[in-house]
């Protein structure tokens, strides 16, 4: 939609001038969020190892990632399922207490 507006706005080099400076800010955001995205797999990489190495006497935390508004449903997206992998986690290390218990 911006790229729309940007398009009816005037020609020649001010158009293009403005379209290039809004497809670098996507850009940077892409390139921010992938990192982001990046760092969240590592985290649940990390913990699925301990869980199958059986050292799931970990706490399970969220990370602090700070996206911007524009993303909120992006990240409550993310964070749901993050938060339903944690409760996973939790429900395996209890089971796994059960199992080295008896």
């Amino acid at each position: 939609e911006k790229i729309d507006n940007l398009l009816s706005l005037g020609n020649g080099n001010r158009k293009i001038t403005k379209l290039d400076k809004e497809i670098g800010k996507i850009k940077i955001e892409n390139e921010a969020l992938k990192e982001k995205l990046y760092d969240l797999a590592k985290i649940v990489e990390n913990m699925n190892k301990l869980i199958s190495d059986k050292e799931a006497s970990i706490t399970a935390k969220l990370p602090d990632i700070d996206f911007t508004d524009k993303d909120k449903e992006f990240q409550e997206k993310e964070m749901r399922k993050f938060r339903e992998r944690s409760d996973r986690i939790q429900e395996i290390k209890e089971s796994l207490k059960k199992i080295t218990q008896n």
